[in-house]
């Protein structure tokens, strides 16, 4: 069962994104460091949400750049992972990000791709936007995902 398929079965149950949450923390526990929430997700299409608190903020106060990279790469890993079968696994191995503004408020990741066959290593990028709630482009991230069957 691929991870969009344990997130569609919990969303099922009250307090969904909590027990996806403290999931993906057990699974993925650097990217469980920011407070992220899945606003929507279709196989290739994911938006993800992160709210402006304290534990994010640098010493301009705005959200840190990390934080910023740290959703944009779990953004594209659920989108890429949510595109394979449980038959492939995949690594990002190069992250390019360019900086637009300062990130205050909600900002929301947003990441699609189309499906694929995977029957050999290949290296696939995606790209992905952080918008603020006034939708001004916050920063855009390019993940090169190294794919290959298990």
């Amino acid at each position: 069962m691929n991870i969009r398929d344990r997130w569609q079965k919990l969303s099922k149950l009250p307090g969904h994104r909590l027990w996806f949450h403290l999931l993906l923390r057990n699974t993925v526990r650097y990217s469980a460091t920011i407070p992220a929430q899945i606003e929507s997700w279709e196989v290739g299409n994911i938006r993800v949400s992160m709210k402006d608190r304290p534990s994010v903020r640098n010493h301009l106060n705005s959200v840190h750049a990390v934080a910023l990279m740290n959703l944009c790469e779990l953004t594209s890993g659920l989108c890429v992972l949510s595109t394979l079968p449980d038959t492939v696994k995949g690594i990002p191995v190069r992250f390019s990000i360019d900086f637009k503004k300062k990130g205050r408020g909600l900002l929301v990741a947003e990441a699609q791709t189309e499906p694929r066959v995977i029957t050999e290593r290949t290296e696939f990028s995606l790209k992905v936007d952080v918008k603020d709630a006034a939708q001004d482009l916050v920063c855009s991230a390019e993940v090169l995902w190294l794919l290959q069957p298990k």
